[in-house]
């Protein structure tokens, strides 16, 4: 025989013994695994934002409250981030801005201007924000702010403050995305999900549900487990 014979015998052997090994049903630990996969898949297709910059009503823009204003809107969440840009788009201070979000809709709006280019920070007690997060039983706050100099890179200071917020909302089952906007334009730079959001054992008892129920089924499992 020849080598490309011996190589493909090999090979044959392989995948035979590959699809004999994975007829079984998941165990509890690649159960787990899997669960964790398809919420990861599930989290990431809830959070697409549209990229194209946004238009935003110009007298709403200019009568922006500098010392801190609530407003009920209904945005959807895709489109939410580029109009949150809009509106900090041009500021000559920093502002910062809180988006609370439930069912793929942004429902209320908090935010107020900075002292000046280089700083901001919500002119609310942080039990303010959580109790209106816990209240609305939102999934999620976003939370925007802007640079004047229009670098799109978050600083030390952001990202201190980013974990400070995201201890304080997702123990209370929310989650935070935090994004940095300059010229229309934003940047995400830190995400926590909290464990309560689409839950991992939702997707777990799905994929209990048809484990074990023929082996063509284990296997298709196993595929989507592994690859």
């Amino acid at each position: 025989m020849t080598g490309d014979e011996w190589l493909l015998i090999l090979v044959l052997v392989a995948v035979v013994g590959f699809i004999a090994t994975h007829l079984r049903p998941l165990s509890v630990v690649e159960v787990e695994q899997l669960a964790r996969k398809r919420r990861k898949r599930q989290v990431h297709s809830y959070f697409v934002f549209e990229r194209t910059q946004a238009a935003v009503d110009p007298f709403f823009k200019s009568r922006m409250n500098t010392g801190g204003a609530w407003h009920q809107v209904s945005h959807p969440l895709a489109s939410f981030p580029a109009i949150a840009a809009a509106l900090l788009k041009s500021k000559k201070h920093e502002w910062i801005l809180f988006a609370f979000e439930a069912n793929k809709c942004v429902r209320l709006l908090w935010f107020n201007k900075g002292p000046d280019r280089n700083s901001v920070a919500p002119l609310l007690r942080d039990y303010e924000i959580v109790d209106a997060a816990v209240t609305l039983a939102v999934s999620t706050v976003l939370c925007f702010h802007n640079h004047p100099n229009a670098v799109l890179t978050a600083s030390d200071q952001d990202l201190r403050s980013a974990a400070h917020w995201s201890e304080l909302l997702t123990q209370k089952g929310v989650n935070l995305i935090e994004f940095v906007c300059g010229r229309g334009e934003f940047v995400e730079y830190f995400r926590s999900i909290a464990d309560a959001f689409l839950p991992v054992d939702q997707f777990a008892q799905a994929i209990r549900f048809t484990n074990g129920i023929t082996k063509s089924r284990n296997f298709t499992l196993h595929l989507e487990r592994l690859f």
